[in-house]
């Protein structure tokens, strides 16, 4: 009993301080941290009720009063095997934050996994959402009319923008929408955000966000590709605030036109103190 009310106070109290120190978001979109807060009060719950029953249980053996729990019987406890899967399932939170600690992303993490577009298809398994570039692809969510509903709803909120001007509420839903209809985007003003990556292979470049769709499970890589009459001489990860207008370019080694940036204006500026974006849905 001990050891659950350790394990117990332990998920709590880590989960207190990612939530106090606001790195509860390196870990799950903040439109959910509601989620969290029902975990907390539980954990809090269940902590107090096993210290009520381990004081209760200490204080009838101090009385000599517990010869009925050693009588042989199987009075209805939980198997072995329960007590462990429960154990394991409420330790491995713990074991995440501490053992795989949140890092900051940047482009290597691009290039290590390789890069790819588009997602070859739509599916609910997290193997492919891990894979998305580029493009954000909330369709693995919905079925296709609740998706083509969103989108046209979507679209008919924004879609009429004279200038497009993404930040960190909009990143991936306007970024989303650029790749749904690119055509209607076409020719207009764009400011955005975000950090360099040159393809070793091609040379392009793209200015890249890290997104966060439902958690860090699905998180991926979404940005455009950029299009500069004088080469961007700049490293991966140096973050910049770029202004130009939307275009479309083929690029071959994905065999299809991409939007594109045709950019006017570059400023270096400072990572933002949260370098992730996230889907408000």
């Amino acid at each position: 009993m001990m050891t659950r009310i350790i394990i117990l106070a332990g998920y709590f109290v880590m989960m207190s301080y990612l939530f106090v120190t606001n790195k509860l978001n390196q870990y799950i979109n903040p439109r959910y941290q509601y989620l969290i807060i029902m975990t907390l009060v539980l954990a809090l719950i269940l902590t107090l009720v096993e210290l009520f029953k381990w004081a209760k249980e200490d204080s009838v053996e101090n009385d000599g009063l517990h010869e009925h729990e050693n009588c042989g019987h199987n009075h209805g406890g939980t198997s072995p095997l329960g007590k462990a899967m429960s154990t394991v399932l409420l330790i491995l939170p713990i074991i995440v934050v501490l053992f795989f600690p949140s890092v900051s992303l940047d482009a290597s993490v691009v290039t290590s996994k390789g890069f790819n577009f588009p997602v070859s298809k739509d599916s609910t398994s997290f193997g492919d959402i891990e894979q998305q570039y580029l493009k954000p692809n909330t369709h693995i969510f919905f079925n296709d009319e609740d998706y083509e509903a969103m989108m046209k709803k979507d679209f008919e909120e924004l879609g009429d923008l004279t200038e497009v001007v993404l930040n960190e509420d909009n990143y991936l839903q306007v970024m989303e929408l650029i790749y749904n209809y690119p055509q209607a985007f076409a020719g207009k003003p764009i400011k955005l955000n975000g950090f360099m990556y040159n393809e070793p292979k091609t040379g392009k470049q793209f200015l890249f966000r890290f997104g966060v769709l439902h958690c860090v499970a699905d998180s991926g890589v979404y940005g455009l590709l950029l299009d500069s009459e004088s080469d961007l001489v700049y490293p991966d990860n140096q973050w910049l605030s770029i202004e130009g207008v939307i275009d479309s370019q083929y690029y071959e080694p994905f065999g299809q036109t991409l939007p594109t940036v045709k950019v006017e204006k570059t400023t270096k500026i400072s990572p933002p103190k949260n370098e992730y974006v996230y889907r408000l849905f």
